[in-house]
């Protein structure tokens, strides 16, 4: 018989599992698939509301004036670099940060797209983690550790790690564009907790009250949890 894929895909965004999945006990593996399918649901249900500049937590916003470096010159404009400026059909150079998106049509976390593109789902023996991988245009110029002829050297690079654009918008502006709100994390909670009662009535033939379940569901997010009840109770009858 052969063995399962090392990797799962929901509409664009890749799962994938450490090493670990290969040497474990088939009943593991299924358990690791269905926790990278939640995971997965859940990331495309973030990715989706976060590309229209919507938050778990209220963003901070750009800078009027000149940022990092050039902040001591106010009379310095703001710059990007030409593939980042073609990337976003927007010009290398505005008055500041928030008038240079203002001119790209921006929002917060999806200037031109590409850090969306690496954002994927980890399992591991811990648990399941929301990511972004792989790397896309950078903003300016950045240094990066290279290794040549068994020698460390700094290098300039135009692109970069998309965690890291991540990042720097935590930094910047305070937020955590991929953090789940309250009401998204109870609708995981929910249909964890109705597969468990699935689990429940199958094995022991208890089944859970209908006042209860809607208890459960109570405070969730409804796209989402129809989502997970669609999609992710039904995988869990095929593994």
């Amino acid at each position: 018989m052969s063995r399962p894929s090392f990797k799962i895909e929901i509409d664009g965004l890749k799962g994938s599992f450490t090493k670990s999945y290969r040497d474990a006990a088939p009943d593991i593996q299924k358990r690791l698939r269905s926790m990278v399918r939640l995971g997965l649901l859940l990331a495309k249900h973030i990715q989706t509301r976060a590309k229209k500049g919507h938050f778990a937590t209220s963003p901070g916003s750009w800078a009027d004036g000149p940022s990092g470096k050039d902040r001591k010159d106010s009379n310095r404009p703001f710059f990007v670099l030409p593939s980042y400026a073609r990337a976003a059909n927007a010009p290398e150079m505005a008055a500041s940060s928030r008038a240079w998106h203002a001119a790209a049509g921006a929002k917060i976390g999806n200037v031109t797209g590409g850090m969306w593109k690496g954002l994927g789902v980890v399992s591991s023996p811990r648990g399941v983690t929301i990511r972004f991988g792989g790397k896309s245009e950078a903003r300016s110029l950045v240094n990066a550790r290279k290794m040549r002829k068994g020698e460390k050297v700094m290098v300039r690079s135009e692109v970069i790690e998309n965690r890291t654009k991540a990042g720097a918008v935590m930094d910047s502006l305070r937020v955590n564009i991929i953090q789940p709100s309250d009401q998204e994390l109870q609708a995981v909670i929910a249909v964890v907790m109705l597969a468990a009662a699935g689990e429940a009535h199958r094995i022991l033939g208890f089944r859970v009250p209908a006042h209860v379940a809607a208890t459960v569901q109570r405070g969730s997010d409804p796209r989402l949890l129809s989502a997970l009840k669609r999609s992710w109770l039904i995988s869990l009858k095929g593994g």
